[in-house]
């Protein structure tokens, strides 16, 4: 039993986490606009990272049975991880003056890329996790964040390695979530129910030795 609802808020936090990053490229095309003069923003992130989450679908559907769901979304965190570092990391630089908008674009572009890729590797594994239960919760996150750091900080850059940092510390948070509830007696215990369903004997699970997912 899910007492007090704990795996319930975990599993709509790691829903939101799940679809964050993308949201924050979205909520963040203000900044892109600024920074590369592209009225096209929005299209070009969008298009960039469907086309691409297309692509790491297909790809994961080929993966599903040779690398565990562990694995999986590990690795969605790892490129979402890469994806939000390099873009804080990206206009930390241009504020310094280092980097210039041709190579903040194409760095905006591969960071999409690369979301896109843990997105579609994650779709598949975390869906089977409830991660539906946060995806409305994290647009609305990430649009909060993003509106309290555009009105309590007028420079755009500074406001906007702060909106990125935010969405580490989400990540971050979605992390630590992930490995309790991975390692929780919860999960377990219906892994267990579904494995035994699957074999075709729907009593297994009542007394099954649980192992780690």
């Amino acid at each position: 039993r899910d007492r007090h609802n704990r795996y319930f808020i975990a599993f709509m936090v790691l829903g939101a986490g799940f679809h964050l990053p993308f949201n924050s490229f979205v909520a963040a095309v203000d900044y892109f606009m600024l920074s590369f003069n592209r009225n096209n923003m929005a299209f070009i992130v969008a298009s960039t990272n469907s086309y691409t989450i297309c692509l790491a679908v297909i790809i994961n559907v080929v993966l599903v049975n040779k690398v565990s769901t562990h694995k999986r979304i590990s690795f969605g965190y790892l490129a979402f991880m890469i994806s939000l570092l390099s873009m804080a990391l990206l206009v930390a630089l241009t504020i310094l003056g280092v980097v210039d908008s041709s190579s903040g674009f194409l760095v905006t572009i591969g960071a999409t890329i690369f979301t896109g890729i843990g997105c579609g590797v994650q779709e598949a594994s975390y869906y089977g996790y409830a991660s539906m239960l946060g995806e409305s919760f994290a647009g609305l996150v990430v649009s909060f964040n993003r509106i309290v750091t555009k009105l309590t900080i007028e420079d755009p850059l500074t406001n906007t390695v702060i909106f990125f940092s935010l969405s580490i510390v989400g990540e971050i948070v979605c992390i630590i979530l992930h490995r309790y509830i991975k390692k929780s007696e919860f999960v377990k215990y219906y892994k267990a129910k579904e494995e035994a369903a699957t074999a075709g004997d729907e009593h297994q699970y009542e007394s099954v030795s649980y192992s780690p997912l």
